[in-house]
């Protein structure tokens, strides 16, 4: 047994009692921590603004728990138990009168008790009480990014904020209409048919969401006279903040489930990579194709051993498959602009500032700017959890390391939340706007996270276009071929009406009309040709008409509904999209993978696109309610305490026989996941057992490998072998080392270089050059180009902070193995590396591995001598360092920290009770 990694100290199996106005009405377990990176944030007024531009220092909630998030790098090699409560904080039901610094009652029957990390803790006397508590409480933190988020979601950023530079908030806009195209109605109609679908329970959360929006409008009420609650963005936007609508939070859900919750998509690239593959190897050219694919491969490392078969669509049927022409594909938004007369300033109505806080006000527009030309970027695919069952750990009760990481935003774009009354009570992270119920966080005697599942519920159908007088269509024709008539497209235009522009005071308002499209299966993304004829490409999502469906789950999660493992199962099978969800009390862990996934047309090719004439449609299709038959909940991928012992989850292929989606080409024999997996198998190895502290360290040293360092390169190694050259030796030594300690990226001793930067320097120089050298002689440039549409050649650190999920470096990998003759699962169709031969490969790897090495002497003198920055010097960023950092959702920023592959919100959790059963 693993000795020094005992009982979490601060937790205890007595029932935690706490008195005064900010008691919880629950009981608490205990056994609960966890850490926000890097603070919780909260609304920045004009006085914050001016604070923060004299001193260029953020309200310290935007930066409190910055030590505990960043701490833990350095600490992790030598991690020890008391260090746990360093890195992170009480995760506990309600807060003591010690630790409250502020209390308020904005509303009878509501109390909001705020701790020293600004979170929230909200006691209502009713259920309608505290999900109004939780809207006022969402918008006092959050209120001007929960406008950025509707707005988003509905399509009509550049309304709020400005067009941006070359109408870059248009486009994107644009963008988003084919994702979620709805009209107020169809939003509206979307809350009416989800109630009635869940019967009493939709009634409940529709009670819920009603009280939930007229807590948001509370603060906004407040916000709208008080210039100390009013956030400062409005003040230099020119705007006041309209009253929020149930509407606003289906528009949230959307664009969250949208971009977090879906999988698939890319079959039209797909199809493009195909027909090049057809041009350079003809006969060949599926097997080649579907080396790269990697569908099903029997090597990739899975959640869950079980085998769970995807549903198939039986042998692909050719007439099904609308191969699209290579570079036909244009998916150009249309939009119409025009200018008009300047349109009266909103800032009239806001609340009277003094000039210097409106000068200060008027000047941000750095933010302003950067919104404008990048959006949120909101992030998928980069969460994790790592769970060991009850016999496997030190004190007999499970433990978990786990949490989703959606990106790093300046207020975090995640916000924290407690709820405790008429039956609610829950603590942890939910997205604003949506945050009538915790999302991802724990109950009285649980916990539970999530994981971007990665898997397939979007298609392309691919739209025959025609016109009704029989004449030739062209990509202009707005008619399409579906059961045998040409009928109409949906079309709608959303104009969208901009004010003056606050980074071009210049330009005059502007009209602009987004021209979009709908099929019957969905938002029309593009056109292209098929054998040179025109179509349309729609996007058909399995959740489409369906986003506020999963509420049903998260009501279950926060209203002590869910009692045990599987409960917890049957609750997530309620929800629609798709994600990988993991659970964890004082006696089980489990797992489920949740989402509608439908039932495909017999002889359709789940990687290529479907011709969209009504024959191959999902099985039991109705176009009016964007319903079909779907696969049932005995299906799905799910786990109660595994034989292994363990769970671990980085957004990887779930379990054998559940297929890849087809835009996720990385399920092959290296996936980041290994990182964890290798750790936490040799903690339970021969009967050992681990403890929370010894999870916690395996998930950080995970966070700071180089993926490419520690799975790919032993085995380009071993291809390489011994040489005489010095400059190749020198090189190789230094990786050998580097690989032998871990490979990992990071600073230890704090002086802003990483410990082994000549190695980190070499590898990022190398890899891309190894990859183009070994692959583009024997595919040809066309080819490698359309691959890489679909999985670049690396994913390495970048400012966003999640790395490695998309590479070829399992292709190198399995490539290399062929080559030394190891036995493969799954093989490729032929040897890549030169040409199959082994001389000419350990040639290719050497040759680039020089280029490699005059690249990086070229940069710092000599590869020795290279200092890669953890941090970036002012003015600059990455790639010159690997920093993390902040996206400005609002005024006030937050500076960049040292990257780490982590979790953004993250809970570690031995729970120590339970409820009576």
């Amino acid at each position: 047994m693993r000795g020094g990694r005992g009982i979490l100290a601060a937790a205890s199996c007595a029932l935690v009692a706490l008195t005064g106005a900010s008691a919880a009405q629950a009981q608490d377990y205990g056994g609960f921590r966890n850490v926000l990176a890097v603070g919780q944030g909260q609304t920045a007024n004009a006085f914050d603004l001016l604070q923060y531009e004299a001193t260029g220092e953020p309200p310290a909630s935007f930066n409190n728990q910055r030590a505990r998030y960043t701490g833990l790098v350095a600490a992790s090699p030598t991690l020890a138990a008391p260090q746990l409560d360093d890195f992170y904080k009480p995760e506990s039901f309600g807060v003591s009168d010690a630790d409250t610094v502020s209390t308020a009652t904005p509303n009878p029957g509501v109390r909001i008790a705020r701790d020293k990390y600004n979170v929230p803790h909200v006691f209502g006397d009713t259920r309608a009480d505290v999900e109004w508590g939780a809207g006022y409480a969402s918008a006092q933190d959050r209120l001007f990014l929960m406008d950025v988020l509707r707005h988003t979601g509905r399509a009509n950023l550049s309304e709020l904020i400005g067009p941006g530079t070359n109408d870059s908030t248009v486009k994107m806009d644009a963008e988003q209409l084919k994702i979620a195209d709805y009209s107020e109605s169809e939003l509206a109609k979307m809350i009416d048919d989800a109630e009635r679908r869940a019967g009493a329970e939709g009634t409940q959360v529709r009670a819920d969401l009603d009280a939930y929006v007229a807590g948001v409008n509370g603060y906004i009420a407040e916000a709208r006279t008080d210039p100390a609650k009013l956030p400062v963005e409005y003040v230099a936007l020119g705007k006041v903040p309209e009253d929020w609508k149930p509407t606003d939070t289906v528009a949230v859900a959307s664009l969250i489930g949208g971009i977090f919750g879906k999988g698939g998509g890319s079959e039209s690239l797909a199809a493009q990579a195909l027909r090049e593959a057809q041009k350079r190897f003809g006969s060949n050219a599926r097997s080649v194709f579907d080396d790269f694919r990697r569908i099903d491969d029997p090597e990739a490392p899975t959640t869950i051993t079980d085998r769970f078969p995807f549903p198939s669509s039986g042998k692909p049927d050719p007439s099904a498959v609308a191969l699209v022409d290579p570079g036909s594909l244009d998916t150009t938004p249309k939009i119409d602009k025009s200018s008009g007369p300047a349109a009266p300033s909103a800032s009239a109505a806001l609340p009277k500032l003094p000039s210097a806080e409106a000068k200060a006000a008027q000047e941000a527009d750095g933010w302003v700017r950067s919104l404008q030309d990048n959006g949120l970027g909101l992030h998928e695919r980069q969460s994790n959890a790592l769970l060991i069952d009850a016999a496997h750990s030190t004190s007999g009760r499970p433990i978990a390391v786990m949490g989703p990481q959606v990106g790093y935003y300046s207020p975090e774009i995640l916000n924290e939340l407690d709820l405790h009354g008429g039956g609610i009570d829950a603590r942890g992270a939910a997205f604003p706007g949506i945050s009538l119920y915790v999302l991802l966080g724990r109950g009285a005697d649980f916990a539970w996270s999530a994981t971007t599942a990665t898997t397939d519920n979007l298609d392309q159908f691919v739209e025959k276009l025609c016109e009704p007088d029989g004449s030739t269509p062209t990509r202009d024709s707005d008619h399409y071929l579906y059961k045998g008539k040409c009928i109409p497209f949906v079309n709608r235009d959303k104009v969208l009406q901009t004010t003056l522009n606050p980074t071009d005071p210049t330009t005059p308002p502007q009209t602009f009309t987004i021209h979009a499209r709908r099929s019957v299966h969905g938002p029309i993304q593009g056109t292209a040709t098929v054998d040179g004829a025109p179509v349309a490409i729609a996007n058909a999502r399995s959740t489409y008409f369906h986003e506020l469906d999963s509420a049903l789950a998260f009501k279950r999660l926060n209203d002590g509904e869910v009692h045990d493992a599987k409960s917890f199962q049957d609750a997530m099978s309620k929800l629609n999209f798709l994600f990988n969800w993991f659970y964890t009390d004082d006696r089980d862990i489990a797992y489920l993978q949740s989402g509608w996934f439908p039932l495909r047309a017999k002889g359709t090719d789940p990687s290529l696109p479907t011709w969209g004439t009504g024959q191959w449609d999902w099985q039991g299709f109705d176009p009016s309610t964007f319903d079909s038959a779907r696969a049932g909940v005995d299906a799905l991928p799910k786990a109660i305490n595994p034989k292994r012992g363990y769970l671990v989850s980085w957004n990887n292929k779930q379990a054998p026989g559940w297929r890849a989606a087809d835009d996720v080409w990385s399920y092959g024999p290296v996936q980041r996941v290994q990182l964890l997996q290798r750790g936490m198998e040799a903690a339970i190895a021969g009967g050992e057992k681990t403890d929370l502290t010894h999870l916690t360290q395996i998930m950080e040293e995970g966070a700071t490998e180089d993926l490419r360092g520690k799975e790919a390169y032993p085995w380009i190694r071993r291809v390489i072998g011994d040489r005489s050259d010095p400059e190749v030796s020198s090189s190789l030594a230094l990786l050998d080392r580097w690989q032998a300690g871990g490979a990992h990226r990071r600073d230890a001793n704090g002086d802003n270089t990483y410990d082994e930067s000549p190695a980190v320097a070499l590898m990022d120089a190398w890899w891309p050059r190894l990859v183009n050298g070994v692959y583009t002689p024997e595919l040809g440039t066309p080819l490698v180009d359309s691959i890489r549409r679909l999985i670049a050649f690396d994913s390495p650190p970048n400012p966003g902070g999640s790395s490695y999920f998309d590479g070829w470096w399992g292709y190198i990998q399995k490539d290399l193995r062929t080559m030394l003759g190891e036995p493969v699962g799954g093989g490729f169709s032929r040897k890549y590396c030169g040409g199959g031969d082994l001389a000419a490969c350990r040639t290719e790897l050497v040759s680039t591995l020089k280029e490699a090495a005059a690249a990086v002497k070229a940069r710092y003198g000599s590869v020795d001598a290279a200092k890669v920055p953890a941090t970036c010097d002012e003015g600059q960023s990455p790639p010159a360092c690997d920093q993390i950092e902040f996206v400005t959702a609002g005024a006030v920023g937050t500076k960049p920290i040292p990257w780490q592959n982590r979790p953004t919100f993250q809970q570690i959790v031995e729970v120590q009770g339970h409820r009576p059963r």
